[in-house]
């Protein structure tokens, strides 16, 4: 009886625990006529999205939204927006700069400030993603990948395919 008591628990554990990864949320999306949303995220309860025209952010429940950054996504062809989860800072690059390299920028107050970053210097900003695992960044640049901790300089990946 022991036993079973133990595997009912067991049971009951797993099933609640699978049951609140499967809750999701309903945001309404900036409503613009191109309405195509190509990157999303939530920091601190707090939506993000990027569209064809820039980066949105919106109320808590996503029904109101406010434009925090401008760029043109079809003139420029590319942009990349990342989130630090651990540390809740909201990366995101726009234009490109004097020296023709994509400019990066930081908020670590949800979009209400930025400042421009040179995260690898060397690299000249001209990145083509980034990502975070725990507080190491990651990007990629001309067939490497560099990683990056805190204020160290870049070190490129050995052992890259």
């Amino acid at each position: 009886m022991k036993h079973i008591a133990i595997f009912l628990i067991c049971v009951f554990f797993l099933l609640s625990g699978s049951a609140r990864g499967q809750q999701w949320e309903k945001y309404t999306a900036p409503d613009y006529t191109a309405n195509v949303m190509y990157a999303f995220a939530v920091v601190q309860g707090t939506p993000f999205a990027v569209l064809f025209d820039g980066l949105y952010r919106g109320n808590a429940s996503g029904t109101q939204w406010e434009k925090i950054r401008d760029f043109d996504i079809v003139g420029l062809g590319y942009y990349f927006f990342e989130v630090n989860y651990e540390k809740n800072v909201v990366y995101f690059n726009t234009g490109i700069d004097s020296s023709g390299f994509y400019s990066v920028y930081e908020s670590a107050d949800l979009g209400k400030t930025w400042t421009e970053l040179d995260l690898f210097p060397g690299l000249n900003n001209a990145l083509y993603d980034l990502a975070f695992i725990g507080d190491t960044l990651y990007t990629y640049q001309y067939n490497n990948v560099f990683s990056k901790f805190g204020p160290e300089q870049p070190q490129v990946m050995d052992a890259w395919p």
